[in-house]
């Protein structure tokens, strides 16, 4: 299908940066130094836009591009545009945004509507949620799979890049971003930005809450497994035996009814249904839950 993305051509001095960033991942990877003058010729003039390259990765100790877009969003006042295809932020830029929304900044999120990875879309419907109720929008992109990250900050910052707006990208992956400080250059991206609004759908806050009925199922599958290794664990049972005990009783477990595998200690089952018992009446937390079987 259509695939929309975004992409810019670096010229000048800032690919001295670029040059830099490739050759210590080359040597990250490989140990071997190539930095020379070869590598590094004159460049004459290019232009006046001014650009920062900015890159993170686990070579690092500073988280550099979240670091930055926490920044920028702090700094917001009129506006805040975001495209990405993954929207899981951590609990310093989420409250970043709600702050923005609540304060009167104007923030808009394009997000795809069609998913390429099901979990990682449920749980970005989940962030969904508290930026719609803080007063921000969300639209989701209707005319293919949106590819683009880009953040707009106002009228003077824009970013776009390898990142996307999740933990992973901030915290995990090599990334690489390059943050624009030219009125010219942010005005193409504002006006990419509002033409991709014309080929999506408002979110609407009900429309999110079948998903936070997912992420709670999720949480209880989760601890359901959890349960289900230590009882296999208790009962001498190997997973190769209980995955070949799962395929003879699938349609009966798909039912919700209960798969025993050889002999599943009582004390575990009542265990595992006291605490999701109180987990439904939000008596127990789920990681303190998990705790107890881990």
């Amino acid at each position: 299908g259509y695939w929309r993305d975004t992409h810019i051509r670096v010229e000048g001095t800032s690919v001295y940066m670029l040059q830099m960033i490739f050759l210590t991942d080359w040597y990250y990877t490989t140990k071997e130094i190539l930095l020379t003058k070869r590598f590094f010729p004159k460049i004459g003039h290019c232009g006046n836009s001014m650009v920062q390259v900015v890159a993170s990765g686990p070579d690092s100790d500073w988280e550099a591009i979240h670091y930055a877009y926490f920044s920028a969003i702090c700094q917001a006042k009129k506006s805040i545009y975001i495209e990405t295809p993954y929207f899981i932020p951590d609990e310093s830029l989420l409250k970043a945004l709600n702050s923005a929304a609540l304060s009167g900044v104007d923030v808009r999120i394009i997000f795809p509507k069609i998913a390429d990875h099901k979990i990682v879309n449920t749980a970005s419907y989940s962030y969904f949620s508290d930026i719609l109720k803080s007063g921000g929008k969300v639209y989701l992109y209707t005319k293919g799979f949106i590819h683009s990250k880009v953040i707009i900050i106002d009228d003077k910052i824009t970013s776009t890049g390898s990142a996307n707006m999740d933990l992973r990208s901030f915290m995990l992956n090599f990334e690489i971003n390059a943050f624009i400080y030219d009125k010219e250059v942010i005005d193409i991206m504002t006006k990419d930005f509002l033409e991709d609004m014309k080929n999506s759908e408002e979110l609407k806050l009900e429309e999110t809450e079948e998903f936070q009925t997912m992420i709670a199922n999720a949480k209880r599958d989760i601890l359901a497994q959890i349960a289900m290794r230590e009882t296999l664990k208790a009962a001498s049972v190997s997973e190769e035996e209980a995955a070949a005990y799962y395929e003879e009783n699938k349609e009966q477990y798909k039912k919700g009814e209960t798969v025993r595998a050889k002999h599943i200690l009582t004390e575990t089952e009542e265990k595992c249904a006291e605490i999701l018992a109180a987990i439904e009446k939000n008596e127990k937390s789920f990681e303190d839950a998990a705790k107890e079987f881990s």
